[in-house]
Formats: structure tokens, C-alpha cells, sequence
């Protein structure tokens, strides 16, 4: 799955139309461009493309749209049980971390940076009921060239927010986004698309 959002630029002097059309819109634009193009085997997100789809919601009012593209694999968990995690994003990335869940009863999550640092080591980072950090643990690896991710050893004790699944989010390093192989892109069209409108 891409969540996408989008910073859309308006200039309301010349329309009538509200934030509130805006977003509906714009959102509804970027769901038909992920079912026109997306839907097939092989098939590139294109940057400018849906870039392409927001402006067109509006040519005379619409200045331009900043679009921040997040690439989401969800893995098969088991609780309690050490789980080797190998999975790739397929796309050259910049940095990469996890949903936040339970280990030991402490909130934590994953991510490749540290101190501002992106060296290629994942680190479990768990916190206290104040929300401060308390361990940054190495857990694995990330290759960001090829977006490839190792964690041999993953222990999830429970999920938080009620959810029962577990994401790694990459952030890619083009606009563009490949398939792997023979896979489909899909915008999460669930809850993976945020766009906010600002006068101008």
C-alpha cells in the first residue's frame, strides 16, 4: 500500500467552493487515479500524475499540491514468539520505522534513525508511561539503495490502538514508486490519504 498526503494550495478570491469541497475532492482524485492506473500488474505510481489528477479537480483555482508519498508493508506477526521479519519496500528509501506496539508492557516501536542519523541499523526503541525514551536497542537492518529489511529476531508482546496489524513505513527516496515484480500499488484508500488545503 502508498499513503499519500497532500499539502493542496488554493486560491479562494476566485471560487465560491470551500475547504471542506477541497479535500472531498481532492481525495476522491486521487482514489480514481489509483483505480484507472494502479490497478494492474507492473503498474508505476507516477508523481506527476497524480499530482496531475489534484490540480485538475480545479485548474482556475488550484496553484499547485505538495504531495508526500509513504510506501506501507504489513507484517505477519506472532505474539509472544521471536519473528524473523525479510521484507523489502522495492524502492530505494530514505528512512523507514514501524507502527508502535507493546514489548514487555512498554510502548515501542522501530526505526532507523538515531540522533538525526540514518546508518542502516534498525533499533527497537521502547519508552516509559511518560512517554520518554528508555532503550534504543539495534534489532536489524535496512538496506535503503534497495529499500530491503532484516529483523531476525522481532518479539511483539500486543498491538496498540486496537489494531491487529503490524506496519513498516518507508519513505522513498523518488517520486516515483515500482512495483515488485508482478505486484499491484494500491493507495490505501482506508485511511492512507490526508489532504490539507491552505488559502494560497
Amino acid at each position: 500500500y502508498v499513503d499519500v498526503s497532500a499539502n493542496v494550495h488554493v486560491n479562494f478570491p476566485v471560487t465560491n467552493n470551500t475547504v471542506s469541497f477541497y479535500q472531498a475532492q481532492c481525495a476522491n482524485a486521487v482514489v480514481a487515479y489509483g483505480n484507472t492506473n494502479l490497478m494492474k500488474y507492473k503498474k508505476v505510481l507516477r508523481y506527476s500524475q497524480l499530482s496531475d489528477a489534484i490540480t485538475n479537480v480545479d485548474t482556475n483555482a488550484i496553484v499547485s499540491d505538495e504531495l508526500s508519498l509513504t510506501i506501507k508493508r504489513t507484517i505477519p506477526i506472532v505474539l509472544n514468539a521471536n519473528n524473523n521479519v525479510v521484507v523489502s519496500f522495492s524502492n530505494p528509501i530514505q528512512s523507514m520505522e514501524s507502527d508502535q506496539y507493546i514489548l514487555n508492557g512498554l510502548p515501542a516501536y522501530i526505526t532507523d534513525t538515531m540522533n538525526n542519523r540514518s546508518d542502516g541499523i534498525l533499533y527497537n526503541v521502547t519508552f516509559n508511561a511518560n512517554n520518554q525514551m528508555i532503550t534504543n536497542s539495534p534489532i536489524g537492518s535496512v538496506d535503503h539503495a534497495t529499500g530491503n529489511i532484516s529483523i531476525p529476531k522481532l518479539l511483539v508482546s500486543g498491538y496498540m490502538a486496537n489494531s491487529t496489524l503490524f506496519y513498516l513505513y518507508g519513505t522513498p527516496t523518488n517520486k516515483d514508486i515500482y512495483p515488485a515484480n508482478n505486484d499491484i500499488i494500491k493507495i490505501n484508500t482506508v485511511n492512507g490519504i490526508n489532504i490539507n488545503v491552505a488559502n494560497n
